[in-house]
């Protein structure tokens, strides 16, 4: 888990920063702007995240989300296509733009406005 993870703007790339301690769970993720803070709260542990463009994605143990940065405009993901948003572990954002997201349930890519999932039914190794 996350102790802090703190996201900052450098001349329009976006660097994030992570801090872990096997004590303390993070329950929110900060975003920096010039002048102005804002504080996106899952209300759970955040277990991994990733950022695809002006958009953050976090995952906790429940769900998968997505909010902009730029406007109030936060969505969950109970489910991942035909896989549970559940259990996530590990999010990555390809050069593409694509959101890769992987955990016990198998892999969910994120293209567009649908997931593509990947699991032991069509070759996924059962092992994540």
């Amino acid at each position: 888990m996350f102790r802090r993870v703190m996201l900052l703007g450098i001349f329009g790339a976006s660097l994030a920063f992570a801090q872990s301690d096997d004590d303390v769970k993070a329950d929110s993720i900060v975003y920096e702007k010039p002048t102005e803070w804002r504080v996106f709260s899952s209300g759970a542990p955040v277990t991994t995240f990733t950022l695809q463009k002006d958009v953050l994605w976090f995952a906790t143990q429940e769900s998968v989300f997505s909010t902009s940065m730029k406007k109030a405009d936060e969505k969950k993901f109970p489910t991942l296509g035909k896989i549970a948003g559940t259990d996530v572990t590990c999010m990555v954002t390809d050069a593409a733009g694509k959101v890769w997201i992987g955990g016990k349930n198998g892999v969910a890519v994120r293209d567009g406005s649908q997931f593509t999932n990947y699991t032991t039914e069509n070759g996924c190794p059962a092992m994540l």
